[in-house]
């Protein structure tokens, strides 16, 4: 839902840049660094606005993308706090995942505690046990960690080079 939100306010603010015929510009100046961030955002915004304006039909696609994944992990969440004895609404779903997503946005590789410490506080925010917070990360981790040793076992054995070419084959 946040991520859904978050890409919606990007395309919007895109769209609307790109009435004011935003040009980009190679002209970087090393002495200001407020004036090379200005260009930097200038330039992202034009390449971002000639993207959503000339592909709509893939803007369409990644919403719509963005919205199955958002109501894929949130039926995940569902069913993890299910089989841990609690059943949460959409809307306390919704406060787990922007809790989540939040933490991720931390300079922190891989949120590293900062997605257990958003876990506890949010579950204690809505009357929950902090525990069940850390016990839901740490299954989503595990998943992830799952999911890994599956890729490093497809690819040990297929090896690298089968694998390019079963991504590059186009038949």
């Amino acid at each position: 839902v946040f991520m859904f939100a978050l890409f919606s306010l990007l395309a919007l603010f895109t769209v609307l840049l790109s009435s004011f015929r935003i040009e980009p510009t190679a002209h970087v100046d090393s002495s200001n660094l407020l004036t090379n961030l200005r260009i930097a955002a200038l330039n992202f915004l034009a390449a971002s606005a000639g993207f959503f304006k000339h592909n709509k039909r893939s803007v369409a696609q990644l919403m719509l993308l963005n919205v199955l994944s958002s109501a894929a992990t949130l039926f995940e969440n569902f069913v993890i706090l299910l089989f841990l004895g609690k059943a949460f609404g959409l809307l306390q779903l919704a406060m787990v995942e922007a809790g989540y997503a939040f933490a991720f946005t931390a300079p922190i590789s891989q949120a590293l505690g900062t997605a257990e410490l958003s876990g506890a506080y949010v579950f204690q925010l809505l009357g929950q046990s902090p525990e069940l917070g850390v016990s839901l990360t740490l299954l989503l981790r595990l998943r992830h960690v799952i999911i890994g040793f599956i890729g490093i076992a497809v690819l040990m054995m297929y090896g690298l080079p089968k694998i390019r070419i079963l991504l590059h084959n186009k038949q």
